[in-house]
């Protein structure tokens, strides 16, 4: 078998996507959560749950699953050598981490929207971010139905181009929630804060977004790290040479990635 994960520029690009994701934006999102928005709390009683410390799960537990987990459920397939089982079975497992953050992710905004009585599902970033999680959770029980066993040869040479081309679309989809999200946050929540500006034309008052605080620097430099990881996971993902070739040629996988798009 000629494995693409021990050619010498996959392994660059590949290291280049790792820096990215857990070098750049788990510790701009952590920086922002926990130092600027008070860290994390998983509260039962609906009255504890209007606090940003059980809201700020939302946006951990999807960047996390949509963008980190996801992400290393794209390349899997370019990294495992061996049997494709072996591949398969990373790659569902990955998918089943992503399920299980988007739920509590989820979970988390629905109970402090309705605990805070804000409407649910009004902006753009929360239509853009559900419509990755309805493609998600589309995606994620084709993949188990038909790709984890060897039967439906058929149906998998058919869908193999579409399920490629969706699971592309919901990582681009969630990246553009979360970054909308970011900035949502920012605007509804900053003049909220007890954060003082010394020039205030009133004296010392709460930062909004566009006094360019700190808080607001992080979440614009998250929101474009975001960007450029996930630029950068397509670009890997969708290179013909780093396409993992099949030992058997009767294998739908064997497609080329260009070809099967």
């Amino acid at each position: 078998m000629s494995g693409n994960f021990a050619k010498p520029q996959f392994v660059l690009g590949l290291v280049v996507v790792e820096l990215l994701l857990f070098v750049l934006v788990l510790p701009l999102l952590l920086k922002w959560l926990i130092y600027y928005e008070g860290g994390f709390h998983w509260y039962t009683k609906a009255t504890d749950q209007t606090t940003e410390k059980f809201f700020n799960i939302h946006p951990l537990c999807m960047v996390l699953g949509f963008i980190i987990v996801l992400s290393q459920g794209v390349l899997v397939y370019r990294v495992i050598p061996g049997p494709k089982i072996v591949a398969k079975i990373a790659h569902a497992s990955l998918h089943l981490i992503t399920s299980i953050l988007i739920i509590l992710g989820l979970v988390s905004v629905w109970k402090y929207h309705t605990a805070s009585g804000y409407p649910h599902l009004y902006t753009l970033h929360s239509w853009t971010g559900f419509s990755a999680i309805l493609l998600f959770g589309l995606q994620f029980l084709f993949g188990f139905l038909y790709f984890l066993g060897d039967d439906y040869a058929n149906i998998k040479r058919t869908m193999i181009p579409i399920h490629r081309y969706l699971g592309l679309c919901i990582l681009v989809l969630s990246t553009i929630a979360s970054v909308a999200g970011i900035n949502e946050k920012l605007f509804f929540g900053m003049g909220k804060k007890h954060v003082p500006i010394i020039n205030g034309s009133n004296g010392p008052q709460p930062a909004e977004y566009p006094d360019k605080p700190p808080e607001a620097m992080v979440g614009n430099f998250l929101g474009l790290a975001l960007c450029i990881a996930v630029a950068a996971v397509i670009f890997v993902a969708t290179r013909p040479s780093f396409q993992r070739k099949s030992d058997n040629y009767n294998d739908p996988d064997r497609e080329p990635i260009n070809k099967a798009y």
